[in-house]
């Protein structure tokens, strides 16, 4: 059986986690994260400590409104800490019981023009909610559920043991990084084929003018091996081409690589 402060350390890994940016979509993500909250009595009694006399609707709408103008969604966080609590609580739960759809959500109120919806959600929800959660329990904010696992039964190791692991280690990689280059290789490929099409695509002029964006700063995404950005980029691309029916192929490939990047090279 887990011990309590285990518990918690899991939900601080599964944000650093999420954190890592090693996924396509926030819904696993996510539920793991409230899975990890609702397994441990500890982090349970703490909210409750906290939040037990919060109005969460209240802060949430507070929190989240759209602009009469504009029909744009703007998001300002409370300065009260319990009432920031009990907005991470309520927005977990939330997308976790599906009341509110994680790529609408995302792209109606997490949207600056820097980052793209989902960077700036781990920054705005995940990361903060992670490090009260940590700061409280006194726990490393930057534990990861690789190290959670090796805890358990670790044995003492000898120095040609030690120089064993290192030498597959090395290996593991290696292998991981000639898999990523080949899966980036592929998304490079791919952009370039739906560059191709949309050449030829006469209607949704300011649709196109959006998707060669997203391409530009998915190509440079790629030169860089930055998962975290390529994963919002490819989230993008998936609203973007609703109205060009012609490349949702070629968007559905490009999920399926980022896909098997995870289902190959991802410790868990």
């Amino acid at each position: 059986m887990e011990s309590n402060i285990r518990k918690v350390e899991k939900f601080v890994a599964n944000c650093n986690d999420m954190l890592s940016g090693r996924f396509l979509s926030i819904d696993k993500k996510i539920e793991n994260i409230a899975n990890s909250i609702n397994d441990s009595d500890d982090i349970l009694s703490y909210l409750a400590e906290n939040i037990l006399d919060v109005d969460r609707d209240a802060v949430f709408e507070r929190t989240f409104v759209i602009d009469n103008k504009t029909k744009n969604g703007k998001m300002a966080l409370p300065s009260d800490e319990k009432e920031k609590l009990a907005l991470f609580v309520t927005v977990i739960n939330d997308l976790e019981s599906h009341k509110l759809n994680s790529n609408k959500f995302l792209e109606t109120y997490f949207r600056n023009g820097q980052l793209s919806p989902t960077q700036l959600f781990l920054e705005k929800i995940i990361e903060p909610f992670k490090s009260m959660v940590a700061d409280h329990f006194k726990i490393d904010k930057n534990l990861t559920l690789l190290e959670l696992s090796k805890r358990k039964d670790e044995p003492v190791q000898t120095e040609d043991m030690e120089e064993e692991e290192d030498e597959m280690n090395f290996e593991e990689e290696y292998e991981e990084d000639n898999i990523l280059t080949l899966a980036l290789n592929n998304i490079l490929k791919v952009c370039e084929e739906i560059e191709s099409k949309l050449k030829f695509e006469k209607k949704h002029e300011e649709v196109v003018e959006d998707f060669n964006f997203i391409l530009s700063a998915l190509k440079h995404a790629c030169e860089q091996k930055d998962m975290l950005i390529i994963n919002g980029l490819i989230l993008g691309l998936n609203y973007v081409s609703h109205k060009i029916k012609s490349t949702k192929y070629l968007i559905n490939e490009l999920n399926e690589i980022v896909y098997n990047i995870y289902q190959t090279t991802e410790k868990e």
